[in-house]
């Protein structure tokens, strides 16, 4: 879906607790970090059963084929990691249940959302992994570093990245 080099460029875990109610409002995850090529992808895992109670994703099926929305955050914002919150029309939004130990992949451009916990007894752990080009840059035209998984770039410094992390087992500094 990527192409034949792939780096990795984001891996979180993500933890909903019980208890905590707050929404993660409607976004792209290209918003977060604009990749170009536009092919990123991102993949979820859940550690938790996940469902409408304690937060599972919603997602508008299809969405991506709109493209990139410019979020409307200034640079400031962005520095700031202000949250970006989409208007959608969600009637065509859907939730996304998971069993622990599923998966689901989705491009980068493509609209959802969490609902906060309100289970009185169950957490929503996610491992959060974000794929793309070996090649992709930000809007910055600067290179997105992260280890290549296959495949060969153009950029010295994601190789050098690369070498350095297969060395010594740690992050290049």
């Amino acid at each position: 879906m990527i192409g034949p080099n792939i780096k990795g460029v984001t891996s979180q875990l993500t933890f909903k607790m019980r208890g905590n109610t707050k929404a993660f409002g409607w976004h792209q995850d290209n918003g977060y970090g604009e990749l170009d090529p536009y092919n990123a992808l991102t993949t979820l895992t859940a550690l938790d059963d996940t469902d409408e109670q304690n937060g599972c994703l919603w997602i508008v099926p299809a969405s991506h084929q709109r493209g990139q929305i410019e979020p409307g955050l200034n640079l400031a914002d962005k520095q700031a990691e202000k949250s970006i919150e989409l208007v959608v029309d969600e009637s065509t939004a859907i939730p996304v249940p998971m069993r622990a130990g599923e998966a689901i992949v989705f491009h980068c451009w493509m609209l959802h959302k969490s609902q906060g916990n309100f289970s009185p007894d169950r957490d929503r752990r996610i491992l959060f992994l974000r794929y793309a080009d070996a090649d992709a840059v930000y809007n910055n035209r600067r290179p997105r570093l992260g280890p290549l998984l296959r495949g060969v770039t153009k950029f010295p410094e994601v190789a050098s990245y690369e070498s350095n992390f297969l060395r010594d087992g740690s992050l290049p500094r």
